[in-house]
């Protein structure tokens, strides 16, 4: 793929952004309407999208080997971003109060509410498929560590524990996991289910883009400042429109 041709996707895919940023600022979406819309996406619509990639007669499945390498890889990378989250805010001396904002939106890209969809719209389906199985050690990590950096040592290990617990029960995850099993097994004929669910993934790359994100989700549940998570989030869309061109354009 051309820089030129992954560039138009990327601003195809941006330009809901900017229709969601006019309406918010005209009023027609309330804070709570967002947060609910922000909610249905994460429970209902993103799973949707994570199983499709793996349904359908024309999916080429990867193999086992391939599978459980690539998800090594990604908690590698996750590991390693953990600790550069912490390093950067030290060094960059960030406001007080708003070290875990900063932290998780270096730990973490916008992989549910933007990644997928742009996966989908720059790459293709197949690609989406190793997208959701790469995305299954971020779910982990962003339901437990993610948590933990709002809420700090909030109720102690029983709280801790609970949030874990918790996130064994959030849709993404489990849709990630059946992914996983659907690998495994080879069943990728779901048939009407199947098709239902391509039904519901077609909603969601119309829905994904004027939301917001995880992080600010939970700014919002922890009494945290949720303008800097907003501030980094539209930010690294923004810049996104030239980096992934160019990354694209690099890797072949």
């Amino acid at each position: 793929m051309s820089f030129t041709s992954v560039a138009l996707q990327m601003v195809t895919v941006s330009l809901p952004i900017l229709l969601g940023w006019c309406i918010s600022k005209l009023g027609f979406m309330k804070a709570e309407f967002e947060r609910e819309l922000s909610r249905l996406l994460l429970q209902v619509a993103l799973p949707c999208l994570v199983l499709s990639s793996a349904l359908g007669d024309d999916v080429q499945l990867p193999s086992v080997a391939d599978t459980f390498s690539l998800m090594g890889l990604s908690v590698v990378m996750y590991v390693v971003a953990i600790v550069i989250a912490f390093v950067v805010t030290a060094a960059l001396r960030v406001p007080k109060g708003t070290e875990c904002s900063y932290r998780f939106a270096v730990l973490f890209g916008n992989a549910g509410f933007i990644g997928f969809p742009v996966v989908q719209a720059v790459l293709g389906k197949q690609a989406l498929l190793y997208a959701s199985i790469a995305l299954i050690p971020l779910n982990i990590f962003m339901f437990t560590v993610g948590v933990m950096l709002f809420s700090g040592a909030q109720g102690g290990l029983k709280k801790q524990l609970r949030n874990l617990a918790a996130c064994c029960k959030n849709p993404g995850l489990i849709a990630s996991l059946v992914v996983l099993v659907i690998v495994l097994t080879g069943w990728t004929d779901w048939g009407v289910v199947g098709d239902s669910i391509s039904i519901v993934t077609t909603l969601v790359l119309e829905m994904a883009m004027p939301v917001g994100s995880n992080g600010t989700l939970y700014c919002l549940q922890y009494g945290k400042d949720a303008r800097p998570m907003m501030q980094c989030t539209f930010l690294s869309i923004i810049c996104s429109i030239l980096t992934i061109p160019l990354v694209t354009m690099l890797c072949g």
